[in-house]
């Protein structure tokens, strides 16, 4: 009896994926105790709003992940004078990298950076209430498969990115900041 009810309290707990939530734990008291904990608007969800907000300097927030979104570049750049060293290297760049690390958003500051593909499709799920969204926008992040391509992705567009060559001049750049 005990062998045939230990493989289905493995079957039990394997379901759960390790997902959070994927079997109520507690009682039902503390769940009560904690519904409300993230409706406060001082609480990380509700940190930075729920819409994009634009300060005075044109630096816009995406609402929940609190990212600072600069504005686009006035021109148009190929990716060598978008992204610095690190950034590319963060991006798997492989083979063919920035040679310095003064990227665009190096001249913004130490906190800005250029953003990962998944930065920049995620916040065009979001539809930005921000100025110039239009355009292809250049990601750290190399190919995976052909390295002197880096991928681009478009806020209007929400869930399309597409991979160009480094060294076209076809993608605008807005840098991001986690602070």
């Amino acid at each position: 009896m005990t062998i045939k009810a230990m493989p289905f309290a493995l079957w039990i707990v394997s379901c759960g994926g390790g997902t959070k939530g994927a079997f109520p734990s507690g009682s039902a008291d503390e769940s009560e105790e904690h519904a409300g904990e993230n409706a406060d608007d001082n609480s990380p969800a509700n940190a930075c709003g729920e819409a994009w907000s634009t300060d005075d300097d044109g630096v816009s927030t995406q609402p929940n992940s609190c990212l600072k979104w600069s504005i686009q570049s006035e021109d148009k750049m190929n990716w060598y004078d978008a992204a610095s060293l690190s950034e590319g290297i963060s991006g798997n760049c492989g083979s063919h990298c920035p040679e310095d690390d003064n990227g665009y958003c190096s001249d913004l500051g130490i906190n800005w950076r250029l953003p990962t593909i998944d930065e920049i499709t995620d916040a065009a799920k979001t539809q930005p209430d921000i100025e110039n969204t239009d355009g292809w926008l250049w990601s750290r992040d190399s190919s995976m498969t052909i390295p002197q391509n880096a991928l681009t992705a478009d806020l209007s567009r929400a869930g399309s990115s597409f991979e160009k060559d480094k060294a076209s001049s076809q993608a605008w750049v807005r840098c991001v900041s986690d602070s």
